[in-house]
Order: structure tokens, then sequence, then C-alpha cells
């Protein structure tokens, strides 16, 4: 633990220190680099001539008191951010959350407009789907009206074709009649 000294210079660097970056070194000259401190960086309560933090452990924001040293200072600390050339922004910091919310409000317009798209997409091809299968429905629906022939026996009325659904409605009238002692069959072939 180093605490509440007060020199001139302080170098601590390349050791294995640990721990949170200590706040109550008096001392003009403070390196601390290439150790394993953790945490975020003090502000020091007094005058710090030179600073080296650089291949720590720190994260968090570098305190507006220490912005004037060069970025070579915090080097190698990837969890910091802030003001200083060559770190990210802050979170907190306006900038960044102007956008972030921007980003957001594009992300969010274009789930909008695409989930509207498929819904109308899809509502048109339902819509559609539906008028085809009413269509077929209406198409393959027997037709209650009289034969075309007029009269099957008449052989003036014959035009060499029996629908179908004629001779299904024959031969179902002649089984359906039990009373009958003889069953007509005809096998008619398509030329």
């Amino acid at each position: 633990q180093i605490g509440r000294l007060s020199l001139y210079q302080l170098d601590l660097s390349h050791n294995i220190s640990s721990g949170d970056t200590p706040s109550q070194l008096n001392s003009q000259n403070i390196d601390l680099s290439q150790n394993n401190l953790t945490g975020t960086i003090p502000e020091f309560p007094f005058y710090v001539m030179s600073l080296n933090l650089s291949f720590n452990s720190l994260r968090g924001p570098n305190p507006n008191g220490l912005l004037h040293f060069a970025p070579g200072t915090f080097t190698g600390n990837k969890g910091l951010c802030g003001s200083i050339q060559g770190f990210r922004p802050c979170p907190s910091s306006p900038n960044v959350n102007r956008e972030r919310n921007r980003k957001l409000k594009h992300i969010l317009f274009v789930v909008i407009l695409v989930s509207t798209l498929l819904f109308f997409v899809s509502a048109f091809s339902l819509v559609i789907f539906i008028l085809c299968r009413r269509y077929r429905a209406k198409a393959l629906r027997h037709d209650p009206s009289p034969t075309k022939n007029e009269d099957l026996f008449s052989i003036w009325n014959f035009d060499g074709k029996i629908a179908f659904e004629d001779i299904i409605k024959a031969t179902e009238d002649l089984i359906s009649n039990i009373a009958l002692e003889r069953v007509v069959m005809a096998v008619f072939t398509e030329q």
C-alpha cells in the first residue's frame, strides 16, 4: 500500500503493484507505469508536473485536471476514455449520447419500415390467395343447370361429347333405383 508520501519524484514503474491508483501521493513527478493498477484515475489534490500511468489496467474517464498531459501518459489502459487524443469518448459525454441516439433512431426507423412493408406484403398475399381459392372453388363447383345436350337420349341434339357430370348423374340415378334388373356399363375413350 502506497499512501501519504511527500516526495519530489516517485518512480514505482515496472513493479507488480496492483490495486487502485493512490490519490494521496504528494509528489510533483509520479511514474507508476507498467504495473497492474486498476480502477479509475483519481483527481490529485496537488500539482503534478510529470505523470506516467501508462500500461496498467485503468478504466473510466480521464480527470479534467489531467487533460494537459500528453496521450502517452495514459497509453496501454484500454478501459480509459475521455477528451485526450487517441482515446474514445466516454459514454456519458453529450457527443456520444447524441451519436448513440441518432443511431438508435435510424435503426428504429429501419425496423418499423421493414416490419410495415412485411405486414402489407403479407396482407396483400393473403388477399390474393383467398381470391384465387374462391375463384377456383367457383370454377370447380357443380353447376346444377340442365345438361348442355338437353336430352341425353335425343340423337338430334347429340354433339359427340357428353359431359362427365351428366354420365355420373345418370348412373347414380340408375344405381340408386333398386328396382332395375340390369345395369348398363359404358366405357368412353377420348380420341
